[in-house]
């Protein structure tokens, strides 16, 4: 088990979900977790059946974790972001994980959606890699500390 220990007490590291198809996206949203110095465990994957079989345990992800958060991206290969935030929403298990939607769409209609299927936020993504990065450091500076608290 990891943990990280602060002023004498262990905490166990929070586990994420990503599912994000651009690996540069992934990877800018690694790197400000592992600056931010909170203890996470990143899980990634990248496409919407790999969502779906690791947070419902199947095929590689036997063992997977529960996520306490997760990032999707609507737009993925095989199944599509809302899909599987529909399937998150409709299971008692994972309905009460907060899950941020975030994406190049800026459509009202995904935006919308994402609200009925209960999303904690619908974030459009910057289409450029350092304003993706600035995005990633308020939510995690802002927004993480109020979800592991």
């Amino acid at each position: 088990m990891e943990a990280a220990f602060t002023r004498s007490r262990v905490v166990k590291p929070v586990n994420i979900l990503i599912v994000e198809d651009s690996s540069a996206d992934a990877a800018i949203m690694a790197l400000v977790f592992r600056e931010s110095g909170y203890p996470v465990k990143l899980h990634i994957v990248v496409d919407g059946d790999e969502a779906l079989d690791f947070l419902f345990q199947h095929g590689r992800f036997t063992e997977a974790p529960r996520p306490q958060i997760i990032f999707l991206d609507i737009h993925l290969p095989k199944r599509s972001g809302l899909e599987v935030l529909e399937q998150i929403n409709i299971n008692s298990h994972l309905a009460s994980i907060p899950v941020y939607i975030l994406s190049t769409s800026a459509s009202a209609a995904d935006r919308q959606r994402s609200q009925d299927l209960n999303a904690k936020r619908f974030i459009t993504k910057p289409e450029d890699l350092p304003g993706f990065q600035h995005l990633m450091q308020y939510l995690v500076t802002v927004e993480f500390p109020t979800l592991t608290a």
